[in-house]
């Protein structure tokens, strides 16, 4: 008679850790799919990136075409302004020459000009810089001449205390 609720035990047992295992699978493959999730997230994350990237590299291009092809246009127009100058007097070349020698006369003096300027400002960091030494030297000389005058009252006072400490001991 003890077997049969026995047996009943161990089936009811049995029959309670069914739904347990069957909840711990349902867990187990909702992490795996969590993770496979996340994996995804990961993979569209970084082709999106490349799609922008690809497509960022594709306007660069089309501006970079854009451009080289109003340069080209630009390039043919001078060439034909050039002609045109080309067939001027040769009077208006000594005005453009004599021009062009002023221009570079007054870039050289705007040159040397800025040179100075520079050099002045140069000099006024550096007078700056050591009046700011100069008063830091000084202050720094003030305290040390404050730090001895406190240091030889410490030492007067050490030595009055040791006269009293000896007086006191020879008692």
């Amino acid at each position: 008679m003890k077997i049969i609720p026995l047996l009943i035990n161990a089936a009811l047992k049995q029959s309670q850790k069914e739904p347990q295992r069957g909840k711990t699978k349902l867990k187990n493959r909702i992490t795996i799919m969590t993770s496979e999730l996340e994996e995804d997230k990961k993979v569209i994350e970084k082709l999106q990136i490349d799609h922008h990237a690809s497509s960022s590299q594709h306007q660069r291009e089309i501006s970079e075409l854009m451009m080289l092809n109003t340069a080209s246009e630009r390039v043919n127009k001078c060439a034909s302004d050039l002609k045109e100058e080309q067939t001027k007097s040769s009077s208006l070349q000594m005005d453009y020459e004599a021009a062009v020698s002023q221009q570079k006369e007054a870039e050289e003096l705007a040159r040397v000009t800025q040179g100075n300027q520079h050099l002045a400002y140069e000099n006024k960091r550096l007078q700056s810089e050591l009046e700011a030494a100069l008063n830091k030297q000084h202050i720094e000389e003030k305290k040390l001449q404050g730090d001895r005058g406190a240091c030889s009252r410490l030492e007067e006072a050490i030595k009055k205390e040791e006269a009293r400490f000896s007086r006191a001991s020879k008692k």
